[in-house]
């Protein structure tokens, strides 16, 4: 009788991690549904400005339909395309839209719980391409922008160029900025004076932010996560300056023990000799926050180890540290943010070949389902 009572017990163990396994791993599936896609476009003829825009796949990857818009406000329908993702999460594809434009997306990362996916890309038109996308699906409210928000933002401006700032606002229940401040890579700090901040059911963000001095920008989009902890917009300015970034959230505890793990990242660089583009890769990062390996790529599949480095991080999720990479290269990041989930950062830097980077990482691993608790219960 034990013995049969055992049986069933390591069958019913067997099954359950087959099932729980099958349902952590990333397939097409995860795919599916509507994905709001802020992407910051380098173009040798145009320049650097942003589009953002929705677009719907099936079960199978298979873009079904979608639009992007321009700062100018320009549409253009999405005709088709097709994505896939590894068991990793390491997504791929390409999508179509109308006129015959063909973007080629060689590598994006989705995050652990399934929401949220950091990529680069190029299109036939000579774009290279960098952007987040946030998967629709929750219910939102005002009363989800209440709190202080750390924003990393890229800025393209006909007369200073691409650089990033970064800093903090403190948004009250209604919306409303009733302050924070940010900071450019020359040190400038510039604080927040006012703004409000409007989101609509669907987590869709929009609204105006004020500065000393009488600079006023507006946000025409934005897309909250189903979390709750992560924005991602676009925006611009009355200095002529496109705005494309990231807020995350203030919240959670945090030590140098959540560094812990393979991060892939996905960083827009600013060069004032090679001009704007992307760079993507991983970083290997042990308990204590050192850098003990990795690697990145370029645009023209260029390939460089990084060897070593020191990464820090504060009970907020405040992170800062420096890389080393062969020949020489050291970048530096001044500020970045670690989200609640633990399993995202935004972040800023620059390096000593003189280029401004502004990036999004994302851990490797696959999300928790409760099989623990499950098990537990299981042999109680």
């Amino acid at each position: 009788m034990q013995k049969k009572i055992f049986d069933v017990v390591i069958f019913s163990l067997i099954s359950l991690i087959a099932f729980y396994g099958s349902a952590l791993a990333f397939s097409n599936s995860d795919l599916e549904g509507t994905w709001y896609g802020y992407i910051s476009e380098a173009n040798p003829a145009v320049g650097v400005y942003w589009i953002y825009g929705t677009f719907t796949i099936d079960s199978s990857g298979k873009i079904i339909d979608g639009s992007y818009t321009g700062p100018d406000g320009t549409s253009l329908a999405v005709t088709g395309g097709q994505m896939t993702v590894d068991s990793e999460g390491i997504v791929g594809g390409t999508i179509i839209a109308e006129g015959g434009l063909t973007g080629t997306f060689p590598t994006g990362k989705m995050d652990m719980n399934k929401s949220i996916v950091a990529f680069v890309g190029f299109d036939n038109n000579d774009s290279l391409d960098i952007g987040v996308a946030i998967k629709a699906g929750g219910s939102f409210s005002v009363s989800d922008l209440e709190g202080t928000w750390y924003g990393y933002i890229s800025e393209a401006n006909p007369a200073a160029g691409v650089y990033w700032v970064y800093g903090t606002f403190t948004i009250d229940s209604s919306g409303k900025i009733i302050d924070g401040s940010y900071i450019g890579p020359d040190g400038t700090s510039l604080a927040v004076t006012g703004g409000q901040m409007t989101i609509d059911s669907e987590g869709v963000v929009g609204g105006t932010i004020e500065v000393e001095g009488g600079l006023t920008g507006t946000f025409p989009s934005g897309k909250m996560d189903r979390d709750k902890s992560i924005v991602a917009f676009v925006g611009f300015d009355n200095n002529e300056s496109l705005d494309i970034g990231k807020a995350i959230k203030a919240g959670g505890s945090f030590s140098a023990s959540d560094l812990e793990g393979t991060w892939y990242a996905y960083v827009s660089e600013a060069n004032p000799e090679a001009g704007v583009y992307w760079i993507y890769g991983t970083f290997i990062v042990d308990s204590s926050g050192k850098i003990t390996g990795g690697s990145y790529s370029g645009p023209d599949g260029t390939t460089v180890e990084v060897t070593d480095g020191q990464l820090t991080i504060d009970s907020e999720g405040v992170f800062s540290g420096t890389y080393i990479a062969e020949g020489g290269l050291t970048g530096t990041f001044p500020s970045g943010k670690m989200d609640m989930n633990k399993s995202i950062v935004a972040f800023v830097g620059f390096d000593n070949n003189e280029s401004l980077d502004i990036g999004v990482a994302i851990k490797a691993g696959q999300p928790s389902k409760g099989l623990l608790p499950m098990l537990m219960l299981l042999f109680d």
